[in-house]
């Protein structure tokens, strides 16, 4: 239980502070170097890898699971997207630093890849599969580096998916050919 006074660590900063008081919106309360709480934004962008940064795998998982309580899963696919494709503008045309582009792409088919592979039953719902498609797609536009992975991803969530009842052979097919071409 939260003591009144206990110092709490915010983001990299030590102040006193009643956690019943957080009026901070964006922030990450840390108490003895775990993670306490956070709003859902700054929870979700703290799930979302960077060039330099990966969550922790227990994170990832624990946040995955409970989300769900405060969100469906095509929501959080979609706040996950909008994050990476804000992070590194995936929207625009101008250039990216094709290195940190990389490395970055590298991070997130690895989370999208624990998530699949973790819960792969948010996939049967064809709100989450769109939005996994379209970041597939950003992802393969802004480097073409990144396809035979997110494909591998791709195959493996859909033969789960397939296999546990989830989608038939005709939706599986389809989806395919539509990922493959575009």
């Amino acid at each position: 239980m939260y003591k009144t006074g206990t110092p709490l660590r915010v983001a990299s900063y030590n102040i006193d502070m009643d956690i019943e008081n957080n009026k901070l919106h964006n922030t990450l309360i840390y108490q003895d170097g775990l993670l306490m709480s956070g709003s859902l934004e700054a929870l979700i962008q703290h799930l979302v890898p960077t060039a330099s940064y990966y969550p922790d795998r227990a994170y990832t998982f624990a946040f995955l699971l409970t989300s769900r309580l405060f969100v469906k899963p095509h929501a959080l696919m979609r706040d996950v997207c909008q994050v990476c494709t804000n992070q590194q503008n995936l929207n625009s045309s101008c250039k990216r630093d094709s290195l940190s582009l990389g490395k970055f792409g590298l991070n997130m088919v690895r989370l999208l890849g624990e998530w699949t592979e973790t819960f792969p039953f948010d996939f049967r719902d064809d709100r989450v599969m769109k939005q996994l498609k379209e970041i597939i797609h950003r992802l393969m536009t802004a480097d073409d580096s990144l396809r035979q992975s997110l494909m591998q991803m791709l195959n493996n969530l859909l033969d789960r998916v397939r296999i546990r009842g989830g989608v038939t052979e005709r939706e599986l097919t389809g989806f395919l050919t539509k990922t493959y071409v575009q």
